[in-house]
């Protein structure tokens, strides 16, 4: 089944030059091969609400200048997740390792994780009681989303 997420924020959000953010999907606690996607920022910039901060599956350097509106952000790009049923989407989890949220209330104050499967998109709010959030370190964290992606993935009537 292919899968992508990205971090969005909720409300524009700054960035300052040597941030940087690596995005990677889990099974069972063990990381997807080609699944890990980094963004780095190289100047001052602000990420507008609903635009992806990271994104898994591509790595993006954000070296360029961006306009007045704001940069748009680069889109996940799907991988090839190894499930043998549906079911087993409860056992995906995604990880954030960055140097600027660095607070678990931070990331589930003001963030969504947004996941695509096939051509639906989920956005799934950090608050919420539906994603587990746990931190495992000074901005790392891994969001279970993966029940969340199980039952969208049934509403859809997604094969396997």
């Amino acid at each position: 089944m292919k899968l992508a997420f990205e971090l969005v924020p909720d409300l524009a959000t700054q960035l300052a030059p040597c941030h940087q953010f690596r995005l990677s999907v889990l099974k069972d606690g063990e990381e997807i091969v080609d699944s890990c996607g980094s963004d780095s920022y190289s100047y001052h910039a602000m990420v507008l609400p609903g635009r992806p901060i990271a994104a898994t599956g591509r790595d993006a350097i954000h070296d360029f200048e961006p306009d007045l509106k704001g940069i748009n952000g680069i889109a996940g790009s799907p991988i090839e997740v190894p499930i043998e049923d549906i079911k087993d989407l409860e056992r995906i989890s995604v990880r954030l390792d960055n140097n600027f949220i660095l607070a678990q209330e931070i990331l589930q104050s003001f963030y969504s994780l947004r996941c695509q499967i096939g051509e639906k998109v989920l956005v799934l709010p950090l608050k919420s009681y539906l994603c587990r959030v746990n931190w495992k370190g000074l901005g790392t964290f891994d969001m279970e989303a993966g029940a969340m992606c199980r039952d969208f993935a049934k509403d859809l009537g997604t094969e396997v």
